[in-house]
């Protein structure tokens, strides 16, 4: 069906395939405006389809970007991951690459391997596109400057890179003013309002469901607007036909909303209540025994946590936080269990109730010994590690630290500190026996 999504991702394509027919271009910077940045990987994801309708074949490489040095040796790896991960499928469709390793400067082993994975894709028409998206960042200048200089040292004419921007925060600006050929900026302008509003608007005028997503999508484009007058409109309008067909999680939904909108424009006491009513709806459902409530229940009361932090008033988020531990425990969420613990001792430590504050992290260490072991390094331990080593300090527990550390260790691995945006300067990992 032609409908008013994919009349935007054929406009994408034609954008895409001006730019692919430029020879000297090397970089496509998608400059996204609020509601496109979902567009750009939605049009991403379809190009690795056989419903993709460009000549040209994309991977993603999402790997962090912590200095230069790293970086391309981390992407080189992932390269080499997403190939071994698929091989056997890449060597039915005539995909044979096997990666070098061969010592250069600067970004040339990363595209020497792409030109040659490049050039072992027989069916490829065009180019090889590499969707280059951090998970994490810790410095975009540097991070735009390893785009220069892959440009300085050459991209291989085979291969192309696809990056994201947005009009509100550009980063890319400068580097696209200094290299107008190789690096051509897409501005996708797809009035995506009006597209969810067409969306919305489909089916019977006269339906509940209809006029509910009418509303809704109404209202969410004036929180994303900050346009607190609509907002409180179009809520009142989609609350009442929410509770008129006794839509539970519809209601919640809609005060969310607009408790993190307020909460956004800094009025605390206003999202407060907003929560507290999210709270008040999903509770009934909880205590019903309905599977959604206790989950709705949690994410109200994590927005009033967010709301005290925000105000900075810790002793009441931490209060909020304890209190969402039996609702946790009770749908089986360890990982909300892990982080209701973390997040009450992050503020019981930030209002200088120290003592609390190491026995909340206690307990979230404790929950996270009870997740499979394969999943820890992608909760949130590795911040518990931290906080507790940080606590050590006011506590006078400094001879901790080496226990913490091993225990850390044995739960993450012995690089569990790697990914933390801010690294505990304590020098004793020469001291540990790594196990």
């Amino acid at each position: 069906m032609y409908n008013a999504i994919t009349q935007r991702i054929d406009k994408m394509t034609s954008q895409w395939k001006e730019f692919s027919a430029v020879k000297e271009a090397r970089i496509a910077r998608w400059l996204a405006e609020d509601g496109e940045v979902q567009m750009v990987e939605t049009f991403y994801n379809l190009q690795t389809t056989e419903a993709g309708k460009t000549p040209d074949f994309f991977l993603k490489l999402e790997s962090a970007f912590i200095d230069k040095e790293s970086y391309t040796k981390k992407l080189l790896n992932e390269l080499v991951q997403q190939y071994e991960t698929s091989q056997k499928d890449f060597e039915e469709a005539g995909i044979l690459w096997r990666p070098s390793y061969k010592k250069m400067p600067g970004t040339f082993p990363f595209f020497h391997n792409l030109e040659n994975f490049a050039k072992s894709i027989k069916a490829l028409q065009n180019h090889l596109v590499i969707y280059l998206s951090p998970q994490e960042n810790d410095n975009f200048k540097e991070w735009t400057n390893w785009l220069n200089e892959a440009l300085h040292w050459g991209i291989p004419e085979q291969v192309r890179l696809m990056i994201m921007d947005t009009e509100k925060f550009p980063l890319f600006k400068t580097l696209a003013e200094n290299n107008p050929v190789e690096l051509i900026t897409l501005k996708p302008q797809l009035n995506m309002d009006a597209a969810l509003r067409q969306l919305a608007a489909k089916g019977n005028p006269k339906d509940p469901g209809v006029q509910f997503r009418k509303a809704y999508v109404a209202l969410t484009q004036a929180a994303t607007k900050g346009n607190l007058k609509e907002l409180n409109q179009l809520s009142k309008q989609a609350l009442t036909i929410a509770k008129a067909n006794k839509w539970v999680q519809m209601q919640v939904v809609v005060h969310l909303t607009v408790g993190g909108t307020l909460l956004g424009k800094k009025e605390f006491k206003r999202a407060l209540q907003t929560y507290k009513q999210a709270k008040t709806v999903a509770e009934k459902a909880y205590l019903k025994g309905e599977t959604a409530g206790g989950k709705m229940m949690l994410n109200a009361m994590f927005g009033q946590g967010s709301t005290h932090i925000a105000a900075k008033e810790y002793r009441e988020a931490a209060l909020v936080y304890e209190q969402s531990v039996p609702v946790t425990e009770k749908i089986k969420d360890p990982f909300f269990t892990l982080e209701s613990w973390r997040m009450a001792g992050y503020c019981y430590e930030a209002s200088k109730q120290y003592e609390k504050a190491w026995e909340c992290n206690q307990k979230a260490l404790d929950v996270g010994l009870k997740l499979d072991k394969e999943l820890r390094p992608n909760s949130t331990l590795p911040f518990v590690g931290q906080a507790l080593l940080r606590l050590t300090r006011p506590l006078k527990l400094e001879n901790a630290q080496l226990v913490i550390w091993q225990r850390m260790i044995e739960l993450v691995g012995p690089e569990w500190d790697q990914q933390l945006p801010k690294k505990e300067p304590i020098d004793i990992k020469s001291k540990i026996k790594i196990l």
